[in-house]
């Protein structure tokens, strides 16, 4: 097998048709016509190494931006980070003209125009003038490149920076922007004003969106072949699919397990779960409700698929306090429910 450290370095596998819709919204977009697609996905999908291969493949100036749950306190966070790494390498003079007479407005969101014209912040001006001079300054930087704005986990996104999402699509139909939007789906359905955003783009023709799939046992036996160089066994693809149910992530973190502890492919196991996958998979966990929490423990503990009318009598619950548990779990993707015959089943 390999060696550690292989994960950086692993050429994405499957993704062949997002890829390509990506690719055909960059062209829209290069020849002059906002576009904007929502990249949804659970968590290990593989939303951001999507993004960083459509900023690779494409010329111009890429733009990117995290949101995190405190951003949600920080207006215009998710634009103020994408544009401040890009402006501070700008001189004074090209930061003026680009930002159109908005630049004293700007400088109380962007740390980069104070830093690199020596102005002093006066406070924060109303927010309808800061979405147009962020308007100014991305219809500036388009006129020069095509410009791809990657928002990543926008569903912790503060309500300021979608407004300003929807200004842009509004004011700037003819600009060469590509605004990518990556976020969770469960969040996602969430966030009002990131619904109403959405559905307003969609229906005005603007936005496109992509929902990324676990891979395919063939995308999974590519991936295991690449990482490990040589072809899975039976047994490896049997354990690997199980365990990582398809997440990108997953499978990528415990085939280096594997390889870390110089496991035998053709009989995989490991000593235990690699620190990483644990961390993700507690985080999750810790989102939830004690009742989510010990809904989830018990079908930890029956280990199979079980029936929704067994449930009820072995959590003592009546129906409509079991139900809104259920849905939880289910939507937060930890939790399976399929529906077969008139039954419904659920498993993790």
């Amino acid at each position: 097998m390999g060696k550690p450290g292989f994960v950086t370095n692993v050429k994405l596998v499957g993704r062949t048709q997002e890829l390509a819709t990506l690719d055909a919204e960059w062209r829209r977009a290069q020849t002059g016509a906002f576009r904007c697609v929502l990249l949804s996905g659970d968590p290990g999908m593989g939303k951001t190494r999507l993004t960083d291969e459509v900023l690779r493949r494409h010329r111009g100036i890429g733009l990117r931006a995290r949101a995190f749950p405190l951003g949600e306190t920080s207006s215009f966070g998710m634009w103020a980070e994408a544009l401040d790494g890009h402006l501070a390498a700008l001189s004074a003079e090209e930061l003026d003209r680009l930002c159109g007479g908005f630049l004293e407005d700007l400088a109380a969101v962007l740390r980069s125009i104070p830093a690199v014209c020596g102005l002093s912040p006066t406070g924060e001006p109303a927010s309808q003038t800061l979405m147009k001079g962020l308007t100014a300054l991305l219809d500036g930087l388009s006129r020069t490149e095509p410009v791809t704005v990657i928002l990543d986990d926008v569903h912790l996104a503060d309500s300021s920076s979608w407004e300003t999402l929807h200004y842009l699509a509004r004011s700037l139909p003819r600009s060469r922007l590509l605004v990518i939007a990556a976020g969770r789906p469960a969040e996602l359905a969430e966030s009002r004003i990131g619904l109403e955003v959405m559905l307003s783009l969609e229906h005005e023709g603007l936005l496109t969106r992509i929902d990324l799939k676990a891979l395919s046992e063939l995308e999974l036996s590519r991936l295991a072949e690449m990482v490990l160089g040589e072809y899975p066994s039976q047994p490896l693809m049997a354990w690997l699919a199980e365990r990582s149910q398809g997440i990108p992530l997953f499978a990528l973190t415990l085939l280096q397990a594997l390889v870390e502890e110089e496991v035998d492919p053709s009989q995989p196991r490991l000593q235990a779960l690699p620190g990483h996958l644990v961390d993700r998979i507690v985080g999750r966990l810790r989102g939830l409700t004690s009742e989510g929490q010990q809904m989830l423990e018990l079908l930890a503990v029956v280990g199979r698929r079980i029936d929704l009318m067994e449930l009820i009598p072995v959590t003592g619950e009546p129906l409509e306090r079991l139900a809104p548990v259920l849905d939880g779990l289910v939507q937060s993707r930890l939790v399976r429910e399929e529906h077969r015959g008139g039954r419904i089943t659920y498993e993790i």
